[in-house]
C-alpha cells in the first residue's frame, strides 16, 4: 500500500477569530491550534465574522497560521482546494452550515466538531430554572434547536469535548460508543506565592457574553450579598471581573457598598493570586469552567455549585466548598475567610488534583492521542491505493 507523504493539513472554522484573553472557548480555540502546529499540522483558519481584530489575527499569523474572514465563495474555495485532511469546526450550528460543502467539496477530509459546551444541556437548564425569563417549560423551539445541534454532531466523523461526563452524553444520544471524545481545557499556571493573611477580596470571574455569567452575577448581587457580614465585606470586598458587562449588571453593582467590577482586564491572573477566595454562583451552564481551572491551579480555594464544579472530577469539601443556595454560600464564604487551616487545606488539595487533569502535557496528550486514533481510523476504512 502506498500513503501519501505530504504535509498534514488542517482547516479550523469558528464564529469569531479566537479572543483568547476574552474568553474560555476562544482560549480553548487557540490551544487546539497550538497543538496542531506542535504536531507538525499546516493549519488553516476561518472566523464566520470577518471584522476580526487584528491583535488576535497577527498572534495566529505569527504562530504561521493562514487566516481568513468570513464565509463566503472564498472560504468555499479555499475547502474545495486546500486538500484538507482534517477540519475542526467550533460550534454545531458552525458544523451545520459547513459539513455539508465539506462533504461535497473535499469528500476525503474527515471531519471533528468541537461541542465547547453541550448547548442542548446548558439551554435546557437555563429554561428550567427560568434563566432566560421563560415558564419554566422546554418547548418547541428547544427541541429543534436540540435536534438541529444532535443532528450536526451525528452528520461529522468525531466529536470533542472539555469533559468525559459530556463525551458520555453525545455518544448516549447518538448511539455510537467511541464517537465523542474528551479534551479537557488547561491551564499551566505556578501556585501564588502569597499566603492566607495575604490575600483580600472575594472574586467573582466571568465573560458577561455568556449567559450564565449574567444569571450568576445577580445572584451573587441579589440573594448572596445581602447575607453577608459588613464586617467581612470591608476586609475582604467584593470584586467583578468579566469582559462586557452590561449596563443592569453596572447599576447593580454601583448600589452595593464594597462590590467592585473592572470589566475586562489583560489578564485575570494577578487578580487570582491575590483572592482570598473565588465563587462560582452559576445556577446553569455546561461544560467546564476556566475560571474554576485558574483558581485552583494558583492556590485559590474556591466556592461553587454543583455546575460551576462539574466535569472536573473534583471532590466537595476536598478540593473545594460546595454551595448551592444563597445562605449556603453566605455561610462557606464566612467559614473559609476566617479559618486559615481549612483555607491551605482546600488550596493544596485542590491545586494537586486540577495540576494533575487540567495541565498542558495532559491536555496534550490527550489530544495527539485521539487525532492520530481517530485518522488512523480513517484511513484504514477508507480507499487507499495499492501497488
Amino acid at each position: 500500500m502506498i500513503q501519501s507523504n505530504k504535509s498534514k493539513r488542517a482547516l479550523v472554522c469558528s464564529p469569531l477569530i479566537p479572543e483568547f484573553d476574552r474568553e474560555s472557548g476562544s482560549r480553548r480555540l487557540f490551544h487546539l491550534v497550538e497543538f496542531l502546529l506542535q504536531d507538525g499540522w499546516h493549519v488553516s483558519y476561518v472566523a464566520e465574522n470577518p471584522n476580526m481584530d487584528r491583535k488576535y489575527v497577527e498572534s495566529f499569523e505569527q504562530m504561521g497560521v493562514s487566516v481568513y474572514g468570513g464565509f463566503h465563495t472564498r472560504t468555499d474555495q479555499l475547502i474545495e482546494f486546500g486538500e484538507f485532511d482534517l477540519a475542526i469546526l467550533a460550534f454545531w450550528y458552525i458544523a451545520e452550515r459547513l459539513i455539508p460543502k465539506i462533504r461535497v467539496s473535499s469528500p476525503s477530509t474527515k471531519i471533528l466538531v468541537d461541542s465547547i459546551d453541550l448547548h442542548f444541556l446548558r439551554n435546557s437548564r437555563m429554561i428550567l430554572n427560568g434563566g432566560d425569563g421563560s415558564n419554566y417549560l422546554l418547548d418547541e423551539n428547544y427541541a429543534n434547536e436540540m435536534t438541529r445541534e444532535l443532528n450536526a454532531y451525528s452528520l461529522a466523523d468525531g466529536v470533542l469535548t472539555v469533559s468525559e461526563k459530556e463525551a458520555r452524553m453525545v455518544n448516549d444520544m447518538i448511539n455510537r460508543p467511541g464517537f465523542a471524545h474528551a479534551v479537557q481545557d488547561y491551564e499551566e499556571l505556578a501556585a501564588s506565592s502569597l499566603s492566607f493573611y495575604e490575600r483580600r477580596g472575594i472574586y467573582f470571574i466571568g465573560n458577561f457574553r455568556h449567559t450564565p455569567n449574567i444569571d450568576a452575577a445577580k445572584f451573587l448581587c441579589e440573594e448572596i450579598y445581602p447575607l453577608l457580614d459588613r464586617e467581612l465585606l470591608e476586609r475582604d470586598p467584593i470584586y467583578i471581573i468579566g469582559n462586557a458587562p452590561q449596563d443592569e449588571i453596572l447599576d447593580m453593582v454601583e448600589k452595593l457598598p464594597n462590590v467592585h467590577i473592572t470589566g475586562w482586564v489583560p489578564s485575570v491572573i494577578p487578580y487570582i493570586e491575590n483572592a482570598k477566595i473565588t465563587l462560582l454562583p452559576l445556577r446553569f451552564g455546561a461544560g467546564t469552567k476556566r475560571k474554576f481551572i485558574q483558581a485552583l491551579m494558583v492556590g485559590t480555594p474556591s466556592i461553587s455549585t454543583d455546575i460551576g464544579a462539574e466535569g472536573l472530577g473534583l471532590i466537595p469539601e476536598t478540593h473545594f466548598i460546595l454551595a448551592n443556595t444563597a445562605t449556603e454560600f453566605a455561610e462557606s464564604i464566612k467559614s473559609l475567610t476566617n479559618n486559615e487551616s481549612k483555607w491551605n487545606k482546600v488550596a493544596s488539595a485542590g491545586r494537586e488534583h486540577i495540576v494533575k487533569y487540567q495541565s498542558q502535557s495532559y491536555a496534550m496528550k490527550k489530544f495527539k492521542s485521539i487525532l492520530d486514533s481517530f485518522l488512523a481510523k480513517s484511513i484504514s476504512t477508507s480507499e487507499i491505493l495499492s501497488e
